[in-house]
């Protein structure tokens, strides 16, 4: 499986906006063939601070997902929102409840 990782800070007054926008777009992921799972954080003690962290099947499949109409019209929706994000890539080793193929767990 294979994980994107975000971290992004937005706009202190964009969150409200920002975070109706990222759970609409969170469950609509979860619609698309190769989505595992979109977890959304916000940090407690700095509010303009999210982690993004979305698992799929592939890494093919991510390239999909960021190739989909909604994925092009949530960027337009959230423009300025937030700096620019850092995105790192891994590879899952052991998510609770999923099965990871190559894995022992």
């Amino acid at each position: 499986m294979f994980t994107w990782y975000v971290d992004l800070h937005v706009r202190p007054e964009r969150i409200a906006e920002f975070r109706q926008a990222i759970v609409e777009h969170a469950t609509h992921t979860l619609t698309e063939p190769g989505a595992v799972r979109f977890d959304v954080f916000q940090q407690h003690d700095q509010p303009s601070h999210f982690i993004l962290i979305e698992v799929y099947h592939s890494e093919d499949d991510l390239k999909r997902h960021m190739e989909t109409d909604y994925f092009h019209q949530w960027r337009t929706r959230t423009a300025g929102m937030f700096e620019p994000a850092t995105a790192t890539r891994f590879e899952s080793i052991h998510l609770t409840g999923q099965k990871v193929p190559g894995s022992s767990a």
